[in-house]
């Protein structure tokens, strides 16, 4: 039997469509400082021009790493602009295969994953192994970062690195969302929480003292190893835009709704 208040999908799951207020920071800040009105308040519009502003500028990111991951593919043959919109146009195919984050959250996310876990291991390795990394522009990393490491825009931009790689608990409140069992996000989402700290606190002590600003240029250029490194790297960053893709979307799919309805 079908439980009361929840809907089943193409998959035979069941998921709730009857409780938006909590489905992302922006439903939630509508319920708490303007529950009856219907319309948002400053409040919700402040959360919804950072919500969407950051959302915005980590799909930039995620494509500007994956222009890194496509030239890399090809060997390095193409510029990085070229390498962006070529990663761009095959973003598409993961960004529109998956019109929930509960179907992304499945088999998909599993590999992307596994890709970054082998990613990780060859950038590792090739720390371990390689006495000396040329970075990007083709300087050696010591003599590159003595340069950089005082200035303020290179601390600004480390802030910021770590904002980004954090940045996903904003999804937290997506996620618990689409959950079939709600009752137990708090201890899954704790524990999703747990290991991606712990994981990036362990890469930092195994990442010697001095890698490159894009770990993945520890893995040298021109080689086949850079080149699967690439690709896998690419499978992880797309899947990772098709979940804050997916984000930014069912948002604005709710927010026009909404005008819709009360006009």
């Amino acid at each position: 039997d079908q439980p009361d208040g929840l809907l089943r999908d193409d998959d035979d799951d069941y998921y709730r469509e009857d409780d938006d207020a909590t489905s992302d920071y922006v439903s939630m800040t509508q319920a708490v400082f303007s529950p009856s009105s219907g319309k948002r308040g400053v409040a919700s519009r402040l959360v919804l021009v950072i919500y969407y502003v950051n959302l915005i500028l980590v799909l930039g990111d995620y494509v500007l790493v994956m222009s890194h991951a496509v030239r890399a593919m090809v060997g390095g043959q193409i510029c990085l602009p070229t390498a962006g919109l070529l990663a761009s146009i095959l973003m598409f195919a993961i960004s529109q295969s998956n019109n929930t984050m509960a179907l992304l959250g499945r088999t998909t996310s599993i590999i992307s994953l596994l890709c970054l876990l082998v990613v990780i291991g060859q950038c590792l390795y090739s720390l371990h192994h390689s006495p000396t990394i040329i970075n990007g522009n083709g300087n050696n990393n010591d003599d590159d970062k003595s340069n950089k490491s005082s200035s303020i825009w290179a601390k600004l931009t480390a802030i910021g690195s770590v904002g980004f790689a954090m940045g996903s608990q904003k999804l937290v409140l997506n996620i618990r969302h689409e959950m079939k069992d709600r009752q137990q996000a708090p201890y899954s989402l704790a524990a999703s929480l747990a290991f991606m700290g712990t994981s990036y606190t362990v890469v930092c002590l195994l990442a010697t003292n001095n890698p490159p600003e894009l770990l993945f240029d520890a893995i040298p250029s021109g080689t086949w190893q850079r080149q699967i490194a690439g690709a896998l790297l690419w499978i992880h960053v797309a899947v990772s835009y098709a979940i804050n893709s997916q984000a930014i979307c069912s948002s604005l799919d709710r927010l026009i709704s909404q005008r819709i309805l009360h006009h």
